[in-house]
């Protein structure tokens, strides 16, 4: 996330999943190697497996990873979150005085469940999200993907609640979706 425009009366925070796009293209390149030596070679599972590395990871990282581009605008009292995808894109709008917090917290998607991931608990990602919490309860995430990125996501929430007049909160929480 990167504040891309802050003055008195706004501001635009944008969210680029640039290392998923990274990763992807790194199994992309390794694709085509292995398709490379499949057809050297004439190995057709190995040739299958290349064309699986070239063609799925990207498919998945499209559908997952967006744009999010979130303005804080006071003069219009809206906060405008703009999602940008291969998937099209999604436009929420609510009511900057519908925001009573900005939530940073610790993502765990899931308790461990298999046997590699009890013995070897290293192994999971630490990721980060950055949402709005409404008067209603519902939360508005601001990033696209989760990330890894905690002192600069918790330096932008900071960010956030003082552009918005809102209390600190005093600790890092765990959000788990299991």
């Amino acid at each position: 996330m990167e504040i891309v425009r802050q003055t008195d009366t706004q501001l635009v925070i944008r969210h680029e999943p640039w290392a998923a796009w990274l990763l992807t293209s790194f199994a992309a390149l390794m694709g085509v190697l292995v398709t490379a030596y499949g057809t050297l070679e004439r190995q057709p599972l190995v040739f299958v497996l290349g064309l699986v590395l070239i063609v799925v990871p990207p498919i998945l990282v499209g559908i997952r990873a967006r744009v999010v581009t979130a303005t804080f605008d006071k003069q219009a009292d809206e906060v405008i979150v703009l999602r940008r995808g291969l998937m099209g894109s999604e436009r929420v709008t609510v009511q900057i005085r519908d925001v009573v917090e900005v939530d940073f917290s610790e993502f765990r998607s899931r308790l461990p469940r298999t046997v590699v991931e009890r013995w070897l608990p290293k192994l999971t990602h630490q990721c980060y999200v950055v949402r709005l919490v409404l008067n209603s309860g519902r939360t508005l995430s601001l990033i696209g993907m989760r990330s890894g990125e905690m002192s600069h996501h918790s330096q932008l929430a900071s960010v956030m609640r003082s552009f918005l007049g809102l209390r600190a909160s005093g600790e890092l929480r765990v959000a788990t979706n299991q």
